[in-house]
């Protein structure tokens, strides 16, 4: 699961934000959007979910793509950590905050997917590869994984899942090994390229 974040925020960003927020009776998506991230990974403030997740839900309301991809991620990445640990070791605690959703995070990739958003490609992708909130088909992850290969926006992650696509399984179909070595190649030449950008 992808989510977008904003690479070195500042704490004089953070404060502009947040009584930009304080202030204002109807803040702009974008800025619910950012305060969200900050909340939900813990920058400048306690790491919050619920506040994280108000703030998400406020900037989806406004058409935020950017916040439609990250609570979807928030929704699909809190459900599988609850399917993946131990039934008695599980913390309830984090059900009275947050239930996660995997339905409405597809809802929320499709829409921003509407909006072109690369990320939202790959999540979408995610979703029908392994069935998450979605029927699995296989056909169709590789299609929005082949999405977010596409434009100046190109998802490396996206490039890997299909190198696994079409190169794991021989008995597969679609089981193509020189298309699988191409899209691991193509993964690492934009790693590169990423790389001499920073």
């Amino acid at each position: 699961m992808l989510s977008f974040y904003v690479e070195s925020p500042s704490l004089y960003h953070f404060e502009l934000l947040f009584q930009y927020y304080k202030r204002s009776k109807h803040p702009d998506c974008f800025c619910c959007y950012q305060l969200g991230s900050y909340y939900h990974n813990g920058v400048y403030v306690l790491y919050d979910l619920k506040r994280a997740t108000e703030l998400y839900q406020q900037a989806v309301e406004d058409g935020c793509v950017y916040a439609k991809n990250d609570l979807g991620a928030m929704h699909i990445l809190q459900h599988q950590t609850i399917i993946s640990e131990n039934e008695s070791e599980r913390d309830h605690s984090i059900n009275k905050i947050f239930e996660p959703d995997p339905v409405y995070a597809v809802k929320l990739f499709r829409e921003a997917a509407q909006e072109e958003y690369p990320v939202a490609f790959f999540n979408l992708g995610y979703c029908y590869e392994h069935g998450v909130g979605i029927y699995q088909d296989i056909d169709q992850a590789t299609c929005w994984y082949e999405k977010a290969t596409h434009g100046t926006r190109a998802i490396q992650q996206a490039f890997i899942a299909l190198g696994n696509i079409y190169g794991g399984d021989e008995t597969s179909t679609r089981y193509n090994i020189q298309k699988s070595l191409s899209f691991f190649e193509q993964a690492r030449l934009l790693f590169q390229q990423q790389e001499v950008r920073r």
